[in-house]
């Protein structure tokens, strides 16, 4: 395994060890995480026959193990691109098969679209002394070039940015998208002029999203236009990109278009491939049943429609390929680069920045949006904070992109994750170790308990109290949820009544004279109303038709109470007490009971055979009636009722 930086050509490392290689006998094998970067392993000496991306080369290695033995070599490069699933099923099959395995990557430019960071995994498992590192870059042509992009693989993006800008290869376009992209487009035309005398000199553009360089990709095509390397539009199609977003294509003679998946021309032959994901071919000929290609080493073909479509969607994959995406720039070489970020550089980070500012090998241009880093700018600032303007507001806005471009995030593993937590353990254990031997301290100096110690008690007894509070909340829950299932269901009746109550609070007060009769049979009368109200709510139902309760089916009937068998209870009420017999025992939860009048203390108590109040005076009984009751007639008789029906 080899860590090589930007520009430090990796192909001209592999080059010798390929050729080495293949003159002791053995098979060398090229791979990446894409097509288009395996290809570039054939620069190498690596035959194209045996160049894959990863995926087909692994599904060959289960197809086809014999072609890989102890006198094989994969050579496989951009490591750091590649995600850990797919690195571990490598290291499986190099287990398995027995070949042997040359890996080059660098951390410090994209990195992987799956989870792990695969080159620190492989530091911690081989050791960093066992990593050789090449830093030192030659594809730049100048040491001052070489210096720049040194310093943006190092982190240091404020140095970087102004090196940048002193040289003139970085600017920040005064208004919003469009203007930034129409810069960009005009900087590109700025310089394919200034080599027009050069056929072999090339300028390429790179935008932090597909959007990006489909729109700055449309600019540049207007400026082909007006250059004459561009004909009439001949067709719109309806295409899509990589991430299925559907847009508009204009397709005319001389358009370079861009792939997103491996493309045959039609007919029969061996060598019918056009191109693979991301690679960029120009338009000869449009067609009514699709395109005539040419690729850069000058092979042409005909590809019909339905070539481009992709096999799950249905959707035609092509786009222009004036502008590339930074993931997929990553890996081409170009004399001068752009780096287009007409949205700003909020989805730039060092690993993409390192990327753009390194494809190249005279210079490397950034044009960004001056409008969108002072979005970010305001947005970040306080609401009430004065707007900045003029130079204020050209220095912040350089000092978000360099905040931007500073960010590197590191992908996770459990490893990681693992290595944290036993971090924390061990920081908490000697927190607690010097907690405890201050407190020990304290005690021995016979010093009071410090706030933290009595906050950890009172936090202890809260949490002791916490389970109780817990099940006293859920058996609450069950019970409520117990009375909402029995809805309607009548409860059983109290084991005491509001009558029997009211009967054992007047008694003592009428025979003390601290009450009178009248008034006490007026409360006794009422309680009993109350008593049989509760008692019809329970047994009876509410008829709409009548307007009036009647009894259910199958229930009691409950009849109004008898004023005479209420002054007969009272009576006898009244005579227990003068009695002094012990009163009976009365259940703990009474119903509620009413106030009572009190009278003067020496005005004589009413007997049972004088007149009494309008409220007090029982209705006259009718002649031939009687009712039992200590061996006298009485005047009213209270209807029998049914015993109530027992519920199933």
């Amino acid at each position: 395994m080899v860590i090589g930086g930007a520009g430090v050509g990796k192909t001209t490392i592999l080059a010798p060890l390929v050729e080495g290689w293949s003159d002791q006998g053995r098979e060398v094998w090229g791979t990446a995480l894409a097509w288009r970067q395996a290809n570039a392993l054939q620069e190498a000496g690596i035959s194209g026959a045996r160049t894959l991306a990863l995926e087909p080369l692994l599904d060959r290695m289960q197809r086809r193990p014999q072609d890989f033995g102890p006198r094989s070599v994969v050579a496989l490069d951009e490591l750091g691109q590649i995600g850990t699933r797919q690195m571990l099923q490598l290291l499986r099959q190099q287990a398995q098969l027995g070949f042997k395995l040359v890996a080059v990557g660098d951390d410090r430019q994209c990195q992987a679209i799956e989870a792990g960071p695969t080159i620190e995994l492989l530091r911690q498992a081989l050791g960093r002394q066992a990593i050789p590192e090449v830093l030192s870059t030659v594809r730049q042509a100048t040491e001052r070039e070489r210096a720049i992009v040194g310093l943006f693989r190092e982190g240091r993006i404020g140095e970087a940015l102004a090196a940048k800008r002193a040289e003139g290869q970085a600017e920040l376009v005064p208004g919003g998208y469009e203007a930034a992209v129409r810069r960009a487009a005009a900087l590109w035309g700025e310089r394919v002029a200034a080599h027009a005398g050069d056929p072999r000199y090339s300028v390429t553009v790179s935008a932090p999203t597909n959007q990006d360089a489909l729109a700055v990709s449309r600019a540049i095509r207007e400026v082909r236009r007006a250059a004459g390397a561009l004909g009439p539009d001949r067709v719109t199609i309806e295409a899509s990109d990589a991430t299925g977003a559907s847009y508009p294509l204009l397709l005319a003679e001389g358009d370079r278009v861009r792939l997103f998946q491996r493309t045959s021309r039609a007919g029969a032959g061996r060598d019918t491939m056009m191109g693979e994901n991301g690679s960029v071919l120009t338009v000869k000929e449009v067609q009514e049943g699709g395109l005539v290609l040419a690729t850069r080493d000058g092979k042409e073909g005909f590809v019909p429609w339905h070539g481009f479509r992709d096999r799950r969607s249905g959707q035609i994959r092509l786009s222009y390929g004036d502008v590339l995406t930074i993931n997929t720039a990553q890996g081409i070489t170009s004399d001068e680069h752009i780096l287009a970020m007409p949205a700003g550089s909020r989805g730039v980070t060092l690993y993409a920045a390192h990327v753009g500012a390194s494809r190249h090998r005279v210079a490397s241009h950034i044009v960004g949006s001056l409008g969108a880093e002072a979005r970010e700018v305001e947005d970040r600032r306080p609401v009430n904070a004065p707007k900045l303007t003029g130079q204020a507001a050209l220095d912040a806005a350089w000092a978000n992109v360099e905040r931007n471009f500073g960010r590197a995030p590191v992908k996770d593993s459990a490893l990681a994750l693992l290595r944290r937590f036993q971090e924390l353990s061990q920081k908490a254990r000697n927190t607690f170790q010097e907690g405890m031997r201050r407190r020990q301290i304290r005690q021995k100096a016979a010093l009071p308990e410090t706030r933290l110690v009595r906050q950890a008690q009172e936090n202890r007894q809260a949490q002791s109290l916490a389970p109780v509070l817990q099940q006293m909340s859920l058996n609450l829950e069950v019970q409520n949820r117990t009375a909402e299932r029995l809805g309607a269901a009548p409860t059983s009746r109290a084991a005491i009544s509001l009558e029997a109550v009211t009967l054992r609070l007047v008694a003592p007060q009428v025979a003390e004279g601290r009450m009178s009769y009248g008034a006490a049979l007026d409360e006794v009368i009422l309680s009993a109303v109350d008593d049989r109200r509760v008692r019809v709510l329970r047994g009876y139902a509410w008829n709409p038709v009548h307007q009036m309760h009647l009894p259910k089916p199958g229930g009691p009937v409950h009849a109004e109470p008898s004023p005479d068998s209420l002054m007969q209870k009272l009576d006898r009420a009244i005579a227990s007490y003068d009695a002094g017999r012990p009163a009976a025992l009365w259940a703990p939860m009474a119903l509620r009971s009413r106030q009572g009048h009190p009278v003067p203390a020496d005005q004589p108590r009413q007997s049972p055979g004088e007149p009494i109040g309008i409220r007090a005076q029982a209705p006259k009984t009718p002649a031939g009636r009687k009712v039992k009751g200590d061996g006298a007639d009485h005047s009213a008789k209270t209807p029998r009722s049914r015993a109530p029906r027992r519920r199933r």
